[in-house]
């Protein structure tokens, strides 16, 4: 989640309020110490503009820090 809101330049506390949640809930959320329910994951669908799949089960997070430290790699 982390990845995606950040991809969409918002932060916690901008997201929290289009969730309707307090800061603390989405921060626990997103680091996962806390459940989501299915409403709030639909949410984050129309929030990020991606599925609920690619939030919760794709790579692309691991894939753009693969991306990233290759090209580190390259510049060195």
């Amino acid at each position: 989640m982390k990845f995606y809101r950040q991809k969409n330049n918002l932060t916690q506390e901008e997201t929290a309020k289009q969730l309707g949640i307090s800061v603390s809930a989405y921060n626990m959320i997103e680091n996962g110490n806390r459940g989501i329910s299915l409403l709030r994951a639909k949410q984050l669908e129309k929030i990020f503009n991606v599925s609920i799949d690619e939030i919760f089960f794709n790579n692309n997070f691991h894939n753009e820090q693969n991306k990233q430290r290759k090209q580190k790699e390259i510049a060195s």
